[in-house]
């Protein structure tokens, strides 16, 4: 079920009023309720024999409408609490941000980056999004992931080292847009040891482009 379940229809009523939702003006407009939050929440979906993970997976993957803004995207982003459920259930949050359709990955890194839910958990899911076929969802990971830099360098060598081929050239370039000079070590030991042409081009022509000029 999802909050748009007739079962539920109380407690997206609920959730509505507690943040003083406005639907039907523009913009729409609604504001936290230090009183509701997330763990009240998820114990009111228990009591009525739910599972607690029900309000990630209501949130973050949701019915997309014809604008792909689902009737309560407002709420949740001003649910307190909403990032630390996301993190307690994991396996939610990956089943949206790595959803068949491409529609449902945008929405949900969209509503990952507005909650400021932290990338650490999450880091290897939103990296391989980083290479989606889709480029809408990779602008998004992308995005979320240079927020995140320190943390992400690791999961993005590795990508260099171990993904296809195409993944690893474009590994390439984003970890040199991320870390310019500060790459280059690193860039030119898999360069020595780079089988892969493409991906040995990749580096090449980023390595001499920036070359330092000869005195």
């Amino acid at each position: 079920p999802t909050f748009d379940d007739p079962q539920l229809q109380w407690l997206s009523t609920l959730l509505a009023e507690a943040a003083r939702f406005q639907p039907n003006v523009w913009p729409q407009t609604c504001r936290p309720c230090p009183a509701l939050n997330a763990e009240m929440i998820e114990a009111m979906l228990v009591a009525d024999g739910h599972p607690p993970d029900l309000l990630v997976r209501a949130a973050f993957q949701p019915k997309l409408g014809r604008f792909n803004s689902p009737a309560l995207d407002p709420v949740f982003k001003v649910l307190p609490g909403l990032a630390r459920s996301a993190v307690r259930h994991p396996d939610a949050l990956s089943a949206a941000v790595t959803h068949p359709e491409f529609k449902q990955r945008v929405y949900a890194l969209g509503l990952l980056k507005a909650c400021k839910v932290p990338l650490e958990p999450f880091l290897e899911k939103v990296m391989a999004l980083a290479f989606d076929s889709s480029k809408q969802v990779r602008e998004q990971a992308q995005a979320l992931l240079a927020e995140a830099k320190a943390a992400a360098r690791p999961a993005l060598e590795r990508k260099i080292l171990a993904g296809e081929n195409d993944e690893r050239a474009a590994a390439v370039r984003l970890l040199w847009q991320w870390e310019g000079e500060r790459a280059r070590a690193f860039l030119q030991q898999r360069l020595a040891e780079e089988k892969n042409k493409k991906v040995n081009q990749a580096i090449q022509d980023l390595l001499n482009a920036s070359a330092p000029a000869a005195v």
